[in-house]
């Protein structure tokens, strides 16, 4: 990432610093962004998202999508909640 950037990586991890985040939170999020929209337009299975994301155990998956939307990746898939994918990620 840094690299494409054009930042080496300590210059990176400093800018990420500074922002008050880092690279593992930062990409934490794309993956749980990624899960969410692929729950939400898509027929994989909810194992198939969790590898597609990067998850090797869909239990992991599902726990760290629990913990940041508040909401299990099988309530988003059974449609069973009101509130937007945009709520969510907000």
């Amino acid at each position: 990432m840094a690299a494409r950037l054009g930042l080496s990586e300590a210059s990176l991890r400093r800018h990420m610093a500074s922002n008050g985040t880092s690279f593992s939170a930062l990409l934490s999020d794309v993956r749980m962004t990624q899960a969410l929209a692929l729950l939400q337009s898509t027929d994989l299975s909810i194992n198939r998202i969790a590898l597609e994301v990067g998850y090797a155990s869909p239990s992991k998956f599902a726990a760290r999508f629990r913990d940041r939307f508040d909401v299990t990746p099988s309530a988003i898939r059974s449609g069973a909640l009101i509130r937007s994918g945009q709520d969510l990620i907000g």
